[in-house]
C-alpha cells in the first residue's frame, strides 16, 4: 500500500454560519459547487473534486485504484487471449470449445487485471494523521488518535448546550458535516462529531499494539469518545448534553449518555437516535462459555484477514458500490448527490482502514464489550431500556421509507420499553429513508433544537 505525505492540495474556503445557521459559500464562488483543480502530478485526480460544503478539503490523492495505462491494457488482453485460445489451437471448433475459450478468457482477464492493480496500481493512501475538513481535530490526552469535528459557538454562554454526534456503520463523522455548524449556531453550543475506532480517520498510534480486537469494540470507542468530549468541554460540565446516534452509532450515543447521567445526576442528558440499528428487544443471558467461543472465532478468522482485506479494498474502491448502497439508504435515491457519495468514499484514503474495519467487525461478531443489564441479560435492547429509565428524554427519529432498518422496528422497541416501565418517543418523518440527518438537514437541526431546549 503506497502512502503519500499528509498534504491537501488546494486549501479550503473560510466559512461562517449565516443568520439562519446555514453555512454559505463565499461570494466569489459558485452557488452550485466549489470546483477544486489539484496541481498536475502523477497522483492528480482524473477529474476535479466538487464540494458544495466549503468546510471540506479536497482529497490530495484519487479514490480507488489508479487507471490502467496503455501498456497494462495490452498485457492484459494479450495474456487473456493467449490463455483462452492456445489450448484449443488446431482443435475442431465446436460450441463446447467456444464456451471453454470464452470462460478461460474471462477468468484470465479478471485475475490478471486484479494482479496488475494490486501490484502496480493500488490505491494511494495519505499518512496519518490527516484532517479532511477545516473543523477537524485529533484528540489529546487520549490513548488513541481519535479524529473528530468540532464547532464552538461564536458567542458562548455559561449554559451553552453540548452535542455529541455518533455516525453509523460504513460512515464517519463526515456524514454530519452538513449539520454540525448549523446545530452549533441554532443551539449556541459546542458540537462534536467523532469517528469510531475502525472508521473514518481515527487510528491507534503506531507504537500501540494493534492485536487486540477489543480495542475496536463499540464499548471502547464509546470510552474514547467520552474522554475526548470531556477534554473538549471540561470534566463535570453540568450544561445540558444531547447525544445523537445514527444507526449503529445509536449504541455509542446511549453508552455515552448513560455514563454521563450516572456520573452527574444533576446534568440534563437527552438522547436522539436516528434510525437506530437495535435488533434485540430482549437480550440473552450471559453464558460462561462465551469467552472461549469468541476466542475460537477470532483464531479461525485470523488466516483470512489478508483475503478479506483484499475483498474490502476492491469492494469500496468504486463509486458505483457506494452510489448503489447509498441509493437504498435514501428515501428518494434520485436526490442522492455526488457530494454524499464522496463523503463516504473519503476515509478510504486513510492508512490502514481495512484492518480497523475488520477488527471492528470481529469485535461485533464475538460480542466483545456488549452491555449487560441489571437482569443479567446482554444486548443493545437492554442498553436502550436502561437509558430510557436513566436519561431525561430519549427520542427516536425514523424515516417512513427506511429500507435498511424499517420503521416498525422502532415502533416495536417503543412498545417494549413502555411495557418495561420506560419512556420512549418516536418521531416519524415522511418521505425520508435511513439517513434523516443528511436528507433533511434543516428539519433534523430543528428537531434537535426543540428537544435540547424543552424543559
Amino acid at each position: 500500500m503506497r502512502t503519500v505525505p499528509n498534504v491537501r492540495g488546494a486549501a479550503g474556503f473560510a466559512a461562517a454560519p449565516s443568520l439562519d445557521g446555514r453555512v454559505r459559500l463565499p461570494r466569489t464562488t459558485s452557488l452550485e459547487a466549489v470546483s477544486v483543480n489539484l496541481p498536475q502530478s502523477p497522483l492528480s485526480l482524473p477529474e476535479p473534486v466538487t464540494f458544495s460544503n466549503p468546510l471540506l478539503l479536497p482529497p490530495p490523492v484519487p479514490f480507488g485504484y489508479l487507471p490502467l495505462k496503455l501498456l497494462h491494457r495490452f498485457l492484459l488482453l494479450s495474456l487473456s487471449s493467449f490463455v483462452g485460445f492456445v489450448p484449443h489451437y488446431n482443435q475442431r471448433v465446436t460450441v463446447k470449445a467456444l464456451v471453454y475459450i470464452f470462460l478461460r478468457f474471462l477468468a484470465t482477464f479478471y485475475v490478471t487485471r486484479m494482479l496488475i492493480q494490486e501490484l502496480l496500481l493500488r490505491p494511494t493512501q495519505v499518512a496519518h494523521p490527516y484532517k479532511p475538513t477545516q473543523i477537524s481535530a485529533f484528540s489529546k490526552n487520549v490513548s488513541a488518535d481519535l479524529h473528530y469535528l468540532l464547532q464552538r459557538p461564536s458567542v458562548p454562554s455559561p449554559s451553552s448546550p453540548i452535542v455529541h454526534l455518533s455516525h453509523g456503520f460504513g460512515a464517519s463523522s463526515l456524514s454530519f458535516i452538513g449539520v454540525v455548524p448549523s446545530l452549533s449556531f441554532r443551539l449556541g453550543g459546542t458540537v462534536v462529531a467523532s469517528d469510531a475506532m475502525g472508521f473514518g480517520f481515527s487510528r491507534y498510534p503506531s507504537s500501540s499494539p494493534l492485536s487486540s480486537v477489543s480495542d475496536y469494540s463499540i464499548d471502547r470507542s464509546s470510552e474514547l469518545a467520552f474522554a475526548n468530549l470531556e477534554n473538549v468541554v471540561g470534566k463535570n460540565n453540568e450544561n445540558p448534553h444531547l447525544f445523537v446516534g445514527h444507526s449503529m452509532g445509536a449504541v455509542q450515543a446511549m453508552r455515552m449518555a448513560r455514563k454521563k447521567k450516572l456520573e452527574d445526576m444533576k446534568c440534563p442528558v437527552k438522547v436522539v437516535l436516528v434510525s437506530p440499528a437495535i435488533a434485540e428487544r430482549q437480550g440473552r443471558k450471559v453464558k460462561g462459555g462465551d469467552k472461549i467461543t469468541n476466542g475460537l472465532i477470532r483464531y479461525i478468522c485470523l488466516p483470512f484477514v489478508p483475503l478479506l482485506s483484499l475483498f474490502l479494498r476492491r469492494l469500496v474502491s468504486t463509486g458505483k458500490f457506494w452510489r448503489n448502497g447509498l441509493a437504498m439508504a435514501w428515501g428518494d435515491g434520485k436526490k442522492l448527490t455526488q457530494d454524499s457519495v464522496n463523503l463516504y468514499r473519503y476515509p478510504s484514503i486513510a492508512t490502514g482502514w481495512e484492518r480497523g474495519l475488520l477488527k471492528f467487525t470481529a469485535a461485533q461478531i464475538t460480542g466483545l464489550g456488549s452491555f449487560v443489564g441489571e437482569r443479567g441479560r446482554k444486548g443493545d435492547g437492554e442498553l436502550l431500556l436502561s437509558v430510557c429509565k436513566v436519561c431525561d428524554e430519549v427520542v427516536i427519529v425514523h424515516g417512513r421509507k427506511d429500507r435498511i432498518v424499517p420503521l416498525k422496528n422502532s415502533l416495536k422497541l417503543k412498545d417494549w420499553v413502555e411495557e418495561e416501565g420506560g419512556k420512549l418517543e418516536v418521531v416519524e418523518l415522511s418521505g425520508v429513508g435511513h439517513v434523516a440527518h443528511e436528507e433533511l438537514e434543516d428539519d433534523f437541526v430543528s428537531i434537535c433544537g426543540e428537544i435540547i431546549t424543552k424543559i
